[in-house]
């Protein structure tokens, strides 16, 4: 396959960026995901196919990227070895010197320290992982295939090595207080620089949404942004919304002490972030002001909480979530999984390339 052509978006270049890091380039290394989380798409939306580049085509995108910093945007970047491996070896040989970002799981991280400390030393600087609850059977119940543990050994591999973690947290529609305050403890025993605080959403396409589609309290999808409970909630909405917007504050210790140590281990490149740090944080001000008020989501919701679930008065004990003993998901568009061999892109040949072959 062609790299892209990035001449194209010459006049936007600049204006790409991730929290403080500008400018910033992006690019593609593979699509689809091997796992079957039950709240997430993507692997159903692939039929739980991959494809990959090889180490030397990303190599060669990210030497033709003018910008010093590289988002690589793969939805689990951290899961072929050998392809991993490879990429460190690439780079190192054409002295590619990058600062990079990507998404990768925290279980790889906390059973592969060795692969990511040499990843660190090829510039990965940040990584955005699913940490998702703070209960072994809460993740079990979400097909995650991780564990609390992990996730603790995992967070700390990555402050060692100076890898700015950004976390994503699932909090419940059916919590109660208490629930919420053990998280937000759980989030400050750790160094996530960047906590993103979710609820759980039955995202249209998934397992979970289809199990409670009939039960859903709206089905507009304006309120399916990760920000607002569509299932029953145990406490009321006033109290389910106040426990949920204190997490801007409840969790700054976490964020100090990640913060803290990037800097420490990554002084060259915060000289280099610096003029986008000021400008990041006036934007997320203005966001975690609105984010303060309780009643910013109240107002979101008002006169659309009329779904199936709201008709039929359901409440936060009719709702069954999944738990360590669901049954293995099947891909609806199939009936059933199949799990298919790894593709690297590169050797796949176009239709086009094919039909001429044909000929």
């Amino acid at each position: 396959l062609p790299s892209p052509d990035r001449s194209l978006i010459d006049q936007y270049r600049g204006r790409y960026f991730y929290t403080a890091v500008q400018p910033m380039a992006s690019i593609f290394t593979s699509r689809g995901c091997s796992f079957d989380c039950n709240f997430c798409a993507i692997w159903e939306y692939y039929e739980r196919k991959v494809r990959y580049l090889s180490a030397e085509k990303i190599a060669d995108q990210m030497e033709a990227c003018e910008e010093e910093f590289i988002f690589i945007l793969d939805d689990n970047f951290l899961v072929n070895k050998k392809r991993i491996i490879a990429l460190c070896e690439e780079l190192e040989s054409r002295g590619i010197r990058k600062y990079w970002m990507t998404q990768g799981r925290t279980d790889f991280v906390a059973d592969n320290p060795d692969i990511m400390k040499r990843l660190a030393a090829n510039g990965l600087v940040s990584l955005l992982s699913g940490y998702e609850s703070n209960d072994d059977d809460a993740l079990a119940g979400l097909r995650k295939k991780s564990t609390w543990d992990k996730n603790i050994r995992a967070n700390d591999i990555m402050a060692d090595l100076g890898i700015f973690s950004t976390g994503i947290f699932m909090v419940r529609p059916d919590w109660t207080k208490k629930q919420f305050d053990a998280m937000y403890e759980y989030i400050n025993s750790l160094k996530i620089g960047i906590p993103l605080i979710t609820i759980l959403t039955p995202l249209p396409g998934t397992q979970l949404y289809r199990s409670k589609k009939d039960q859903l309290l709206t089905n507009d999808h304006r309120l399916f942004d990760l920000l607002h409970p569509v299932l029953p909630t145990r406490l009321s909405r006033e109290d389910f919304y106040a426990n949920f917007a204190r997490s801007v504050d409840a969790v700054r210790p976490s964020i100090r002490r990640a913060i803290i140590n990037f800097v420490l281990k990554n002084p060259r490149m915060i000289t280099k972030i610096l003029p986008g740090v000021a400008w990041f944080y006036a934007r997320s001000w203005r966001y975690q002001r609105m984010h303060r008020d309780p009643q910013t989501f109240l107002r979101d919701e008002q006169g659309l909480l009329n779904g199936p679930g709201a008709v039929a008065q359901l409440t936060w004990r009719d709702i069954d979530y999944p738990d360590a003993d669901a049954p293995t998901p099947m891909v609806a568009s199939t009936g059933g999984l199949k799990v298919v061999p790894k593709l690297w892109a590169d050797d796949v040949r176009d239709e086009q390339s094919l039909a001429g072959a044909a000929k």
